[in-house]
């Protein structure tokens, strides 16, 4: 399985808490996420696939490695997952689904309901990044978050943790001049316009929106104005791995060199 370093995946999941996105319950994109949604969107940022990761439940039962019960904040690591659960209660706001208890699909004799997710961003002193309504938040105090476990795209290895995912995607502007934009948000501040039929470089791929890179621009547009030229062909999509500072170098290569 393919892996992103612990300190990207780190990088990745503050930089969402930045942006501020919405909680809707069963998104993940750039602008509105669940809670499961803030790691999964930090793998994809690192050009993973999270599979595994559709939902809190079948995560703490089937994809977390060395899952455990918290018996002290000293276990917690950087960029470990942790999980608030509770025992199963047929009247709880956010019911246990039928395929985790006795007969059900998914059932493996564990009927604990895990309702929420987070990922710790820092110890001593502890932070937990999540995603909740309204928006992403962050914890200083393990409170009742009482379960622990590693998402197994992530490397932990810090002999590893110099090590970037890049995926570079290319794509077509269509439906006439493009927008580029500070960040993901239709509001925020304009960068540059993008001719339609020029070629960018995407290097997030998102369903609402994309990071791009254009001349010597950086910055975000919007995905429905893009054309990804021959999804089948996979010469269209290229993913590395090299040294964090490969990956800075070729990054700004693409910056100053790339016309496309």
């Amino acid at each position: 399985m393919a892996q992103v370093p612990v300190k990207q995946f780190v990088a990745n999941v503050n930089s969402i808490y930045k942006k501020k996105p919405k909680y809707v319950l069963g998104s993940d994109s750039f602008d509105k996420m669940d809670c499961i949604g803030m790691p999964r969107r930090a793998m994809k940022m690192a050009g993973l696939n999270p599979t595994g990761m559709s939902g809190t439940n079948y995560a703490a039962r089937y994809t977390l490695k060395d899952f455990q019960k918290i018996s002290s904040v000293s276990q917690l690591k950087v960029g470990y997952a942790v999980l608030k659960g509770r025992p199963y209660d047929p009247h709880d706001k956010y019911p246990l689904p039928s395929k985790y208890l006795k007969g059900g699909s998914a059932y493996n004799g564990d009927t604990t309901n895990y309702v929420h997710i987070g990922t710790v961003t820092q110890v001593n002193p502890l932070v937990i990044t999540h995603m909740t309504s309204p928006t992403a938040k962050q914890d200083t105090k393990l409170g009742k978050w009482n379960y622990f476990g590693k998402y197994p795209q992530v490397n932990y290895d810090s002999t590893n943790q110099e090590k970037v995912v890049i995926t570079v995607e290319n794509a077509i502007v269509i439906g006439g001049s493009l927008n580029m934009r500070k960040d993901s948000d239709t509001n925020a501040e304009r960068i540059t316009q993008i001719p339609s039929g020029a070629r960018v470089a995407v290097i997030e791929k998102g369903t609402v929106w994309c990071k791009a890179v254009y001349n010597a621009y950086t910055g975000y547009v919007m995905t429905k104005y893009l054309s990804f030229e021959d999804e089948e062909k996979p010469s269209e999509k290229i993913t590395l791995s090299l040294s964090r500072e490969c990956a800075t170098a070729l990054y700004e290569a693409l910056k100053l060199s790339l016309n496309l």
